[in-house]
């Protein structure tokens, strides 16, 4: 008897679910996504002087270890851009820093 399930959206976690139930439950489950957009959300290609650019996500950090394993596992690399300029966000209480973006920089994935 096959598992039935749902899943509502395609985006990066839409999409990321349904892998992960289909890994878990391999060919006993029938699954059914819905979306009332592409799949892929906001992650697309985009068109610009005859190039192709990636839309999505604009930084990808080593700590998000579910998008870090999903690049493992598909071959994908990420490379930091030659002209890339990093500008700090923070937010400061008048005594301190209570939160301060990291650098990217360092965040590019090894």
């Amino acid at each position: 008897r096959k598992v039935r399930g749902a899943v509502i959206g395609a985006g990066v976690g839409g999409c990321s679910l349904a892998y992960w139930l289909r890994e878990a439950y391999g060919e006993d489950l029938e699954l059914s996504v819905y979306s009332d957009r592409q799949v892929g959300g906001r992650c697309r290609p985009v068109s610009l002087e005859g190039a192709q650019y990636e839309a999505g996500a604009a930084i990808i950090s080593e700590l998000n270890l579910h998008f870090v394993s999903f690049m493992k596992k598909f071959g994908l690399a990420q490379r930091c851009p030659k002209d890339f300029v990093y500008e700090p966000i923070g937010i400061y209480d008048g005594r301190g820093f209570v939160l301060r973006s990291p650098d990217p920089a360092r965040m590019w994935l090894r």
